[in-house]
């Protein structure tokens, strides 16, 4: 007989640590049925959440969802949570991680340290997995049609907003000053916003 795992809770100082993942849902864009793809950033000093969507998962999305939500948030944390998605890991090399290059170019100039997940631990990155679909389901459970994927950012913005204020498994007054305090103790942002590009090499033949 196998023994009972544990799981020990986990709380983080406030700014230290944000998680982030995907998640895919369906939406009527102008009239037309679209698969989007959702970018969800969670505070785990606070479990605030912010998310964006894009019509693919790939690395400018990743770019562009990043600068989005650090603008916002205007700061960054010290740790950036991940599991083992292709636009942040390039190869395994052992236990480590090579990084993808929007990775490293993301963790220069925003100065923050990437965490990944061990593959199939989901609980490792709890807030985030839960978010997800917290989100989906509170965003768009009832509204689907939008006339354009602006309006369905806007209206997922306002959610956002909305999840941020109320009660969860903390009272509306702590969630809003472990916010106060997560929001002050993030780095600033020295730089500005990163640019979103990929560079790619092409041999040119003779």
């Amino acid at each position: 007989e196998k023994p009972a795992k544990a799981y020990i809770r986990q709380d983080y100082e406030p700014g230290f640590r944000c998680e982030f993942d995907w998640g895919v849902l369906t939406l009527w864009i102008g009239g037309v049925r679209r698969r989007l793809h959702m970018a969800v950033f969670t505070l785990d000093h606070s479990n605030m959440r912010k998310a964006y969507l894009f019509s693919r998962e790939d690395t400018l999305a990743l770019m562009e969802a990043h600068r989005n939500c650090f603008r916002e948030l205007g700061g960054t944390p010290r740790v950036m949570a991940y599991d083992n998605m292709r636009t942040a890991v390039k190869k395994f090399l052992g236990r480590d991680r090579e990084h993808t290059d929007a990775l490293l170019r993301m963790e220069v100039h925003y100065c923050f340290t990437p965490h990944f997940c061990n593959p199939r631990s989901g609980w490792e990155k709890g807030k985030v997995e839960r978010s997800v679909e917290y989100i989906r389901r509170r965003a768009f459970s009832f509204e689907v049609r939008f006339d354009s994927l602006e309006s369905a950012q806007t209206h997922l913005a306002t959610g956002c907003d909305r999840l941020n204020t109320e009660a969860s498994n903390m009272s509306a007054e702590e969630k809003r000053l472990r916010i106060q305090a997560d929001l002050a103790a993030l780095r600033p942002l020295d730089h500005g916003d990163i640019g979103c590009f990929e560079q790619r090499l092409y041999r040119v033949g003779k």
